[in-house]
C-alpha cells in the first residue's frame, strides 16, 4: 500500500514522486515540493484574524465586520424577519461596468485600476492590455454550450 513520504496519507487523487524518484508523495505534497523545492510543512497554519470577526466579502480586505457591527446593522435596517426597508431598492447599489456601462453580466471583474468591469471588458483588457472598444458591446449576453 502506498503512503506519502511527507505527510503519511494513504489516499490521494494522484501519487507523485520526489525528484530523485526515491520516495512517493501525495498530490498535495508533490505539488508543494515542485513549486517550493522543499517538503510541505505539516503544522497547521492559523490565520491571524480573531475568531469573532467575519469578513464582509471573501475578498474584502478593508472592512471587517464584528458581531457588534452586525447587530447595529440589523437594528438600523430592520430585523431579519423579512422586513424590507425602502433604502434597499436604491439605484446606487446597481453595479455598472466603468468601460461599457453594462449592468448585467455573468461575472463582475476588476480592471487594473480596481474599477468594476463586466466579464467581457475584463477578459478583453487582460488579453489586449487596453480597454475594450465601446463598439464591441452587445445587447444580449452570448452563452457558450459546453
Amino acid at each position: 500500500k502506498l503512503e506519502c513520504f511527507n505527510c503519511k496519507v494513504t489516499k490521494t487523487p494522484l501519487w507523485r514522486r520526489t525528484p530523485d524518484r526515491a520516495h512517493t508523495l501525495c498530490n498535495a505534497c508533490g505539488l508543494y515540493y515542485k513549486q517550493y523545492n522543499q517538503h510541505r510543512p505539516l503544522s497547521v497554519r492559523h490565520k491571524s484574524h480573531q475568531a469573532n470577526q467575519l469578513r464582509a466579502h471573501p475578498y474584502a480586505t478593508e472592512r471587517i465586520l464584528t458581531p457588534a457591527h452586525l447587530e447595529q446593522h440589523s437594528q438600523h435596517h430592520g430585523s431579519s424577519t423579512g422586513e424590507s426597508n425602502e433604502d434597499d431598492a436604491s439605484p446606487s447599489c446597481v453595479v455598472e461596468c466603468t468601460n461599457c456601462h453594462q449592468t448585467q453580466t455573468p461575472l463582475w471583474r476588476k480592471n487594473d485600476r480596481g474599477e468594476p468591469v463586466c466579464n467581457a471588458c475584463g477578459l478583453y483588457s487582460r488579453l489586449h492590455h487596453r480597454d475594450r472598444p465601446i463598439e464591441m458591446r452587445k445587447t444580449k449576453i452570448q452563452r457558450r454550450r459546453r
